[in-house]
């Protein structure tokens, strides 16, 4: 080859990989384009939209139905669907990031960074006025889209048990006193019951020992403020980890940016992506798929920390909710509770039966690809787990009694239980028809007697023991989610 031609092939491999770097046609994990990707990473740890977890009660309760197994009361928590970001996290997101924008573009026009050309259009269409500051907190429709459609899922599951005629007395519906608690209980009822008005049967309670005991535990807000999880939770922010991804971000995009500046635009890739499922988020444009999942580490190392394993009072103050789910169950009434709440809630319910628990403690420096422990399976927006009482007929007795040359299969109470409308096996406790009551209660009957005030030490605290320094923690911490 000539030395004229081997300058034009090196120009033509320059253009290419100039090409193939902005727009990503066969890239590497670091220049992959958003705008071209099938699958986007969509593991959200507690910003996964419900759409992306949950699976079909449906088909589930049919299978369950077939074995042999008739259900006879349901108790089901609910975290509330997806919602408006909170008040800090909206004002950062629309004043940091156009800013932020303004000088990607210009770095994008001046060569510099690896977006790709559609992802850059993306970005520049992007609207930091749909996060609207009068809708803060409130649930996007996706949302009330997702939690009516839970309803009627749930009812269509078990259309014989949940007749017209009985839903005024056999069916309870409880929320907390927050605006997108009480609005996810009713829309799920207008999925649930469409021709029936049960909006007016929901009970709304505040500082409720089974919906909100973690507001009213003296113990645990005071351990967890002085506690291990901030540290822990500090040194992953400054840890390498993390360190990467501003790196990447940075290299990315062409502009220097800060821990903060990353966690707004992770924030805003899937506040966009959870209220427009079918649009590519903007903001995600600017992560890999390895920064996706340290990001999503990230924040499931704080949620271990504040509703996990970390610490004993964290699960052992789920206690009420347990107790109410034991005392309903054992007169085995053809009744039924749904309670709708928090994240904070949900995920101690789960931790209390010992879900998720991984065989060594989630720390900072060890990001453990095959953890257990991930919130964007268990702890997303509209996360719920339910436990269902069944009479199951229990085949591997065979004919049990005789009547007048008749069979008479013997038959047995068990619990059936559900996280986001996929079956799982009670730890310690795995049946194909459930949880024999009998194995239920030896394993959790001890909390059918459940000393709260003591356990939480709330003596001279009175019912609001809140910590006023944790609750601004709470507030300034912009990776946490309600």
């Amino acid at each position: 080859m000539s030395t004229q031609n081997q300058h034009k092939s090196l120009v033509l491999a320059l253009l290419i990989s100039i090409f193939l770097t902005k727009n990503c046609a066969d890239s590497d994990d670091q220049t992959e384009c958003l705008s071209e990707t099938k699958h986007p990473y969509m593991n959200f740890a507690t910003k996964t939209p419900y759409y992306h977890a949950h699976g079909n009660i449906r088909e589930e309760l049919s299978t369950l139905q077939s074995s042999g197994c008739d259900v006879h009361s349901v108790w089901m928590m609910v975290r509330h669907g997806s919602r408006h970001p909170t008040k800090i996290d909206g004002s950062f997101i629309r004043h940091h990031l156009p800013l932020l924008r303004k000088k990607l573009v210009n770095a994008y026009h001046h060569g510099l960074g690896s977006l790709c050309r559609k992802d850059l259009e993306l970005l520049k269409e992007w609207d930091p006025d749909k996060l609207s500051h009068d809708r803060r907190m409130q649930l996007f429709e996706t949302g009330r889209v997702e939690m009516k459609e839970l309803g009627a899922r749930v009812r269509e599951a078990l259309p014989h048990f949940f007749k017209e005629g009985v839903l005024e007395h056999n069916v309870s519906i409880w929320s907390t006193n927050t605006d997108r608690t009480k609005e996810t209980a009713k829309v799920f009822l207008e999925g649930f019951s469409p021709s029936q008005n049960l909006e007016k049967n929901i009970v709304v309670k505040e500082h409720d020992r089974i919906m909100e005991f973690h507001e009213i535990c003296h113990k645990y807000n005071e351990k967890i403020f002085n506690g291990s999880h901030i540290p822990a939770f500090l040194k992953f922010l400054k840890g390498p980890e993390l360190l990467s991804v501003v790196g990447s971000v940075s290299e990315r995009i062409a502009v220097p940016v800060e821990r903060l500046h990353v966690v707004l635009m992770y924030n805003a890739c899937r506040y966009y992506k959870v209220m427009e499922p079918l649009k590519h988020s903007a903001w995600c444009a600017v992560f890999s798929r390895k920064d996706m999942e340290v990001m999503e580490f990230g924040e499931d190392l704080f949620v271990y920390h504040d509703h996990g394993y970390a610490l004993d009072i964290t699960y052992e103050q789920a206690c009420p909710a347990v107790q109410d789910l034991l005392q309903r169950f054992r007169y085995q009434s053809d009744s039924s509770v749904f309670y709708f709440t928090h994240l904070e809630t949900v995920v101690k319910v789960m931790t209390r039966f010992g879900f998720f628990n991984d065989s060594k403690p989630l720390t900072w420096n060890a990001m453990d690809s095959r953890r257990r422990w991930r919130t964007s399976d268990f702890g997303g927006f509209g996360s719920n787990i339910a436990f269902l009482l069944t009479k199951c007929r229990d085949v591997g007795y065979g004919c049990e009694i005789r009547v007048c040359g008749s069979c008479h299969i013997r038959m047995r109470w068990t619990v059936n239980t559900y996280i986001n409308e996929k079956k799982v096996h009670l730890p310690r406790c795995a049946y194909t028809t459930g949880c024999p009551w009998l194995v239920f209660q030896q394993l959790y009957g001890q909390y059918a007697v459940c000393p709260f005030d003591e356990l939480c030490g709330n003596k001279g605290f009175g019912s609001k023991v809140v910590s006023e320094q944790w609750k601004f923690w709470r507030k300034l911490n912009i990776l946490r989610e309600l």
